[in-house]
């Protein structure tokens, strides 16, 4: 959560000062909040209002955090599917691997997405990367920003 805030406020500082504090002629515009939920309970998820009737989901390591293939986080996927707009987008970001892909692959199905090929991606941004030097300082703050990634990723689309 504090990175996310972070990133957030510190995107918001440098837009006021490149474009100054009318938002509408910055390029974008970050919103979002996080939110702590237990995707234990589906019987909550209506209750959440519009947070779950977005166009773009990010589910960056979920599926590798949780580690086993559990069916109640399967079924929570499925029930945000279900809440997502027609053409909504689930980017799905995992550890390389094909268990990760397989995953993937079955929540798609389960959900009714439509899922994109896999795309594999690697690197590692330089130790102070110039074009985030003021997000990755505040980060640093906290904790030591992670600056390499080797990943798989693929996108799904509610039908």
């Amino acid at each position: 959560m504090s990175s996310w805030h972070g990133i957030r406020d510190q995107i918001n500082d440098s837009f006021r000062n490149l474009y100054g504090p009318n938002r509408s002629k910055w390029p974008m515009i970050p919103s979002g909040n996080f939110l702590a939920y237990d995707v234990t309970q589906l019987d909550r998820i209506p209750s959440l209002g519009n947070v779950w009737e977005q166009d773009i989901y990010v589910i960056n390591f979920l599926l590798s955090e949780v580690f086993n293939d559990d069916p109640v986080l399967r079924a929570f996927l499925s029930k945000v599917a279900e809440f997502a707009p027609s053409g909504a987008r689930f980017v799905f970001i995992e550890r390389r691997g094909y268990m990760w892909e397989q995953r993937m692959a079955n929540i798609a199905a389960e959900s009714g997405l439509l899922l994109s090929a896999f795309t594999k991606s690697q690197g590692r941004l330089e130790e102070d990367p110039p074009a985030l030097r003021d997000v990755y300082d505040v980060l640093r703050d906290k904790r030591t920003p992670r600056l390499n990634w080797n990943v798989v990723y693929s996108i799904g689309v509610k039908k």
